[in-house]
């Protein structure tokens, strides 16, 4: 990735110097937890920060506005849409509850933009399972940005339970989502 791209990273997610990302992690999160080309896909189109915001739709003529499509309050940028939306961050707040109620995390586990963004996959808990869950919803609010319509964590499940069967890298998710 270029180094301006993860620079912007580093900027938006407020990011110190002195705590530096595992860039490689980074890079290839999505091949450790999924086989599904359309998730790796989004995941690459993501990392290097080449989806189409609002921003830069209007940039370029496309769109009349640079509005978030969730809020329609504020400009929307990668950082915004994915994470500072009060759409997104309340949609945030019902999935970090859920995967609570599910025991996929405990009290301690706290979401923060640098984990909900895959800059620093999850240690906590079930690993795996956090980090594919938050895949799967990162990609869950890109469509609804497309299909017009807010992120909301029934809307997530449904996505989820289309993924569970894929073969992912480790058993434990199967094990784990077997119950949806």
């Amino acid at each position: 990735m270029p180094k301006t791209s993860q620079d912007k990273w580093l900027k938006d997610c407020f990011i110190p110097p002195d705590q530096p990302i595992q860039w490689q992690r980074f890079y290839s999160f999505s091949f450790k937890y999924t086989k599904c080309t359309r998730l790796i896909t989004f995941h690459f189109k993501f990392m290097h920060r080449r989806l189409a915001t609002n921003r830069f739709l209007s940039k370029i003529g496309i769109k009349d506005t640079d509005k978030c499509s969730f809020c329609e309050d504020e400009p929307e940028s990668l950082i915004h849409l994915f994470w500072s939306c009060k759409k997104t961050s309340s949609f945030w707040n019902s999935l970090t509850n859920w995967l609570l109620l599910c025991g996929i995390t405990d009290q301690n586990f706290r979401l923060n933009c640098a984990v909900a963004l895959g800059l620093r996959p999850s240690l906590a808990g079930v690993m795996s399972l956090i980090n594919f869950c938050l895949l799967i919803a990162r990609y869950f609010i890109w469509k609804c940005k497309y299909n017009q319509k807010l992120p909301d964590l029934l809307g997530f499940i449904c996505l989820l339970k289309t993924y569970k069967e894929l073969d992912l890298s480790k058993n434990t998710l199967k094990q784990k989502f077997g119950n949806l």
